[in-house]
């Protein structure tokens, strides 16, 4: 062998040792190629592949936002394994019914509504009631039966029962309201300015701050009032049939995750203030109003689906949207068994 190539392969052996020193030192396992170095976000040592799951969620539901920001701040999904790609969309239910996601958190109206037409959607869990659902109204209480012209972002769907559900719970009669829709918060405010129309809703803190001065010419109502009557507007999770046949480990522990964090949520009240004041830039007053209205929608949810609750949602949506010839049975919605499992489990 001649000197050069004689260098040359001792140069490659030479690399070849220090690449595996490189990555011993670093906590790699050579038979299995994974790098046990690197950390979740929780403090755990990860000697595990992370599983995917796809997830969509409206937008404009605030309560939401607030639940992933809080999640990923404390590394659950990455403690119990799971890559959750979270993609905020205004047609949340539609990309999950195509199967272009794994899981849907939102208002379960638009995927109970695609259910009774025969889709091959659940619901997993009830997450809590929405708590930053504000009214903004042109009538005090005592003329609020003076409400004739509603505006909502869209027809049908969550947006519309949701809204649905605030008028009743202000005792205001739905069937003698003509609903607007005017998908932009700024326009609906234009309208009422001008005397268009007599009521909107915000579900956002974060945006009647920056809006204040606007709404507070008007009559707000706060989250509570909205929540007052027979039905619920609620947040849940929600998955399709391709999901749990294909995926049913990780919706069960990203099921188990959503309980982990509300009962951290519920077990620290002041680390959960703190943690809201310092995101979102609230006030003190601000994020304690925040907080108070969590812990009431906390416990006046349960985790595992009710039946009742969910065939009396059922019965509204196919009273309002006209829907008379489904067969299917609103109890069939519902898949408790991960909801039970993460209850049962304590998620702590």
């Amino acid at each position: 062998m001649s000197k050069i190539k004689l260098i040359l392969v001792s140069i490659f052996v030479i690399a070849g040792v220090l690449g595996i020193y490189a990555f011993m030192s670093k906590g790699g396992d050579i038979s299995t190629g994974k790098d046990k170095s690197l950390n979740n976000l929780s403090g755990g040592s990860i000697d595990k592949e992370y599983r995917n799951l796809k997830l969509v969620y409206s937008e404009e539901v605030e309560e939401v936002a607030f639940l992933l920001d809080f999640i990923n701040e404390k590394g659950i999904f990455n403690k119990h394994g799971l890559n959750v790609e979270q993609v905020p969309t205004g047609k949340a239910t539609d990309a999950l019914a195509a199967g272009e996601a794994d899981v849907q958190i939102s208002g379960p109206t638009g995927p109970l509504s695609i259910f009774l037409g025969g889709g091959e959607l659940k619901l997993l869990a009830d997450v809590f009631n929405k708590f930053n659902n504000f009214g903004v109204s042109r009538f005090p209480e005592e003329k609020r039966s003076e409400i004739k012209k509603v505006a909502i972002k869209s027809f049908g769907k969550e947006p519309q029962i949701a809204m649905i559900v605030a008028l009743k719970s202000l005792g205001i009669d739905t069937d003698k309201v003509e609903f607007v829709a005017v998908p932009a918060i700024s326009a609906r405010l234009d309208m009422m300015e001008k005397g268009n129309i007599d009521f909107m809703n915000i579900q956002s803190q974060k945006t009647m701050l920056e809006i204040g001065d606007r709404a507070n010419r008007y009559y707000v109502i706060d989250p509570p009032e909205m929540q007052k009557g027979t039905y619920s507007s609620h947040v849940s999770i929600m998955t399709n049939k391709n999901a749990l046949d294909n995926k049913s480990g990780e919706l069960k522990d990203f099921v188990l995750s959503v309980q982990e964090a509300l009962s951290a949520m519920s077990d620290n009240p002041e680390e959960t203030k703190s943690f809201i004041q310092s995101k979102y830039g609230f006030s003190q007053d601000i994020s304690k109003g925040f907080c108070d209205r969590l812990w009431k929608a906390l416990e006046n949810t349960q985790f595992i689906p009710d039946p009742g609750q969910n065939r009396s949602l059922s019965d509204l949506i196919k009273k309002e949207f006209k829907i008379t010839d489904s067969e299917a049975n609103a109890d069939d919605f519902i898949y408790p068994d991960f909801a039970r499992e993460a209850v049962s489990s304590g998620a702590k």
